[in-house]
């Protein structure tokens, strides 16, 4: 599994902001995927009927979920779909509320979760974390999920005890971070923000 931490900084008051992350898999046969929606752990799972034979999540570890979405990429996605581009106004409706949330056949789909929305004054921040996992299994996605979740409840930072859990960091430590930082305006929720990227990564 692998961490990922969204720190957003406001530099003028912001509110209603939501924080989200989407995830297209394309997983083996991209048209045979399908999603489903674990609500106890916050889990988005996808899988493919054919040419993989693993299974993928999206889960939000550190807020309640506000929403949850299985996007039809044929309809939201595609420039030639009924409703194309996959405009703001379609994402911030999913951030903001459970809609589909299983997939109605094999087809081409994406997900995506959220957290918020969060009222922040200037200087005010937020840290929200997701995880993306993969497992062999449903069974053995659900451990790595509960390994996620554990692992961030702990502390990132924390000493990996778990065997076999942390094959992937740099020496001297049980993780590496992949950090980047990036300033947005956005005049509809009050000026601009900062955002800071953080990946603490575990295998």
């Amino acid at each position: 599994y692998i961490i990922v931490e969204a720190k957003i900084t406001a530099t003028a008051p912001v509110s209603g902001l939501f924080v989200g992350l989407y995830a297209d898999w394309d997983i083996g046969t991209a048209t045979q995927n399908q999603v489903s929606y674990e609500p106890s752990r916050q889990l988005g799972v996808m899988s493919s009927l054919a040419g993989d034979p693993s299974f993928y999540g999206l889960q939000l570890l550190s807020h309640p979920a506000s929403g949850f979405r299985a996007v039809d990429n044929a309809v939201f996605v595609y420039p030639s779909g009924p409703d194309p581009g996959f405009e703001d106004a379609d994402k911030f409706q999913f951030f903001q509320g459970f809609g589909t949330v299983q997939s109605d056949r094999p087809a081409d789909w994406s997900d995506m979760i959220s957290a918020g929305p969060f009222n922040l004054p200037p200087g005010g921040s937020v840290e929200v974390a997701f995880a993306l996992l993969a497992g062999a299994t449903p069974s053995d996605l659900l451990i790595q999920a509960g390994q996620a979740l554990s692992r961030w409840n702990a502390g990132i930072d924390s000493p990996c005890t778990q065997a076999g859990q942390c094959r992937f960091p740099p020496a001297g430590s049980d993780h590496f971070e992949s950090t980047g930082q990036v300033t947005i305006d956005l005049p509809s929720l009050g000026g601009p923000m900062t955002v800071a990227l953080s990946g603490p990564v575990m295998v």
